[in-house]
């Protein structure tokens, strides 16, 4: 009985603590984890809302470039240097 008083018992609380500190430690990096997990996942559902939105843009920018070539076309031919 007196080894567990003197040696075993306070060995194994030492190692509990150490454990229950380890758990606190983890259980905040998980929280931080979820947090920045949140955040990206938030990020992905933004990026994909606005995929259609962009591939429009790249579609009106397309069709401008074509205008402004004609435009220039037509240009030359009114001015006679076409």
């Amino acid at each position: 009985m007196t080894k567990l008083s003197t040696g075993e018992i306070p060995d194994v609380t030492s190692k509990l603590s150490t454990i229950n500190s380890s758990i606190e430690k983890l259980q905040g990096t998980i929280s931080e984890q979820e947090t920045s997990l949140s955040f990206l996942q938030e990020e992905e559902r933004t990026a994909t809302d606005m995929k259609p939105d962009i591939w429009q843009m790249d579609r009106c920018q397309g069709e401008l470039k074509d205008l402004e070539r004609k435009i220039a076309t037509q240009s030359k031919q009114l001015s006679g240097t076409g």
